[in-house]
């Protein structure tokens, strides 16, 4: 008699309270591993990438079946500022190309893919009611019933991130906090630049990649998150080779602290997580002694 074959162990988790409600601070999400580590062909902004992490929650219990999911345009508005245009978000996702490292007869292979499939909106793009209609196809499908390695997002924290590259950061941390027996992983310069989203052919040089993209981004993750993080550089010379990423879980103080920031305004935000870069000895002083200038 024909068995069912067991779901993957990513796909065996399970959201909590409504991942969908920035304001919901028992909300979180699963993401698979392979859509964390992902190299994106075509940019994308802050709000495309929340965008796309709701898409995800709300198709989690049945994302790996070939079904249409429809979400009401009112829910994704929550990923929105004012100004932003979720019709202009969903092109970009639609279109999106991403490279994402699958196994083969035991071998690693890159493996581009579309983050999603067919997508039908309402005609009236300005129209607040109604839903989108979307699914992912069926290489994607693949991927995600594959997994067996995932990040869990608390919903509350991602929508505090005021930039793609701290969002990118914290993905990569929160599915790599929990590993027991390491606390360390290595990039060349190159490949962090790709997984944080750095647009190709920007801040080639060093320093700028650093002040930009890297200090804000670890500033920002470390307020924030339930976990410390650093990057140091690793030098041949004068040429930085190799960038280690660095996490550790934080104590009891600096959780209440990073609660509190998070059920803050985020009016005022960035002076307040660059006065705590400045007084705390930790995440600044440690970014600026591995990231040399």
């Amino acid at each position: 008699m024909p068995t069912t074959p067991s779901r993957s162990r990513t796909l065996r988790q399970r959201i909590t309270g409504n991942p969908l409600d920035p304001n919901d601070a028992s909300g979180s999400m699963v993401k698979p591993a392979e859509l964390v580590d992902v190299v994106e062909l075509t940019p994308l902004t802050l709000v495309d990438r929340r965008t796309y992490n709701m898409l995800l929650a709300f198709a989690w219990d049945r994302i790996d079946e070939d079904i249409e999911h429809a979400i009401p345009k009112a829910v994704l508005r929550g990923a929105h500022e004012s100004n932003d245009r979720l019709v202009d978000t969903i092109r970009r996702l639609r279109a999106a190309q991403v490279e994402v490292r699958v196994y083969r007869d035991g071998r690693p292979y890159i493996r581009s893919i579309s983050l999603l499939g067919r997508v039908d909106r309402p005609e009236d793009g300005d129209d607040e009611t109604g839903a989108i209609f979307y699914k992912f196809d069926a290489d994607m499908r693949e991927i995600i019933r594959e997994s067996s390695i995932f990040a869990r997002l608390q919903t509350e924290v991602m929508f505090c991130f005021s930039s793609k590259y701290a969002l990118a950061l914290w993905e990569m941390v929160q599915k790599r906090g929990n590993l027991k027996h390491k606390n360390t992983d290595e990039f060349t310069p190159d490949d962090l630049r790709k997984m944080l989203g750095v647009p190709r052919g920007k801040l080639r040089e060093f320093s700028h990649f650093r002040q930009k993209v890297l200090i804000p981004a670890v500033d920002e993750v470390n307020a924030l998150s339930g976990h410390m993080v650093q990057i140091d550089a690793v030098r041949h010379g004068r040429k930085v080779v190799k960038l280690r990423l660095i996490w550790f879980p934080k104590d009891e103080q600096g959780l209440k602290a990073a609660y509190t920031e998070v059920q803050r305004h985020k009016a005022g935000r960035k002076a307040r997580i660059g006065g705590l870069a400045e007084v705390i000895a930790g995440p600044a002083e440690m970014v600026d002694e591995g990231l040399e200038r």
